[in-house]
């Protein structure tokens, strides 16, 4: 039987082709199963009677699992050797929990296709649903947009092809979470952002106020790249359409240096000071 503190490779099946994921799950070794998926193991695979990972946290009443390897893109209409699907074996076994967990995130699958592609690093399925219409900025119930979800899980390809599309670099989910915070490798989030912006897109109002939003650091990079480095945008406090809004004045670009809501105290004084004293 492989053991969960098994030290060989951990992939490695035993006679029944049974893995550490799948005894992991059995047990209730959460914090196990999300180290495993870390070292990128096949979550799909099957046991000899056809049983995956998904279908082993249900039929064991693992019901945090079974919401963790959904998180992470779980197959929800793999068969297992008898036909049953993951939800076929919650509802036989009641599992109440499991099943609630996968009832939400078919309904969550089958109302928000791009989220989901987002999140599952279908660069090509996210492509084809941005050129067929779909609303690059969609929020599901909980305020996540497919920026978020592809930033959450380091998607980089998705996020260029988001990014192309003008995906918005701000906003938050219902929880304050911005797709900044959400991201594991904030260093290597704000490159990507920086690198994508600088040959794709040029400065706006909308990408600037949606750094400040995400976090002033990003903001001032952003100011950096565009304002001083690349010169690509004339930014001068006389142009005051493009300074003080077309509209409100709450929308425009020096309003959210002014109110940086989402900074500490003396973030939000640093970065005003370094963005008002910017040459224009």
């Amino acid at each position: 039987m492989v053991q969960v503190a098994h030290c060989g490779a951990p992939d490695e099946r035993d006679e029944s082709k049974k893995t550490a994921l799948m005894y992991a799950a059995v047990s209730g070794h959460t914090h196990i199963v999300r180290y495993l998926l870390t070292l990128n193991v096949d979550m799909h695979a099957a046991d000899m009677h056809g049983t995956t990972l998904l279908m082993t946290a249900v039929d064991s009443g693992e019901a945090d699992i079974v919401k963790l390897l959904l998180d992470q893109n779980a197959d929800l209409n793999a068969q297992r050797g008898d036909g049953k699907t993951p939800l076929e074996i919650a509802a036989e076994g009641n599992h109440v929990g499991s099943r609630a967990f996968l009832e939400k995130e078919a309904l969550f699958r089958d109302k928000f296709p791009l989220l989901y592609q987002a999140r599952s690093d279908n660069v090509d399925a996210t492509r084809q649903l941005l050129e067929a219409g779909a609303p690059v900025d969609e929020r599901d119930d909980d305020g996540w947009s497919a920026l978020m979800y592809a930033a959450s899980m380091n998607n980089v390809g998705v996020l260029k092809v988001l990014l192309q599309f003008g995906s918005s670099i701000g906003g938050s989910d219902k929880g304050g979470k911005t797709a900044f915070m959400v991201a594991p490798d904030k260093e290597a989030f704000v490159k990507l952002i920086l690198e994508q912006s600088s040959s794709e897109l040029r400065f706006s109002e909308l990408m600037f106020k949606g750094a400040i939003e995400c976090d002033p650091k990003l903001g001032k990079a952003i100011l950096d790249e565009f304002v001083i480095e690349r010169g690509r945008y004339n930014f001068e406090f006389r142009e005051l359409d493009r300074i003080y809004g077309k509209g409100e004045v709450h929308e425009s670009a020096l309003y959210s240096i002014m109110h940086l809501d989402t900074a500490e105290p003396e973030a939000k004084e640093s970065v005003k000071q370094y963005c008002l004293q910017h040459p224009m």
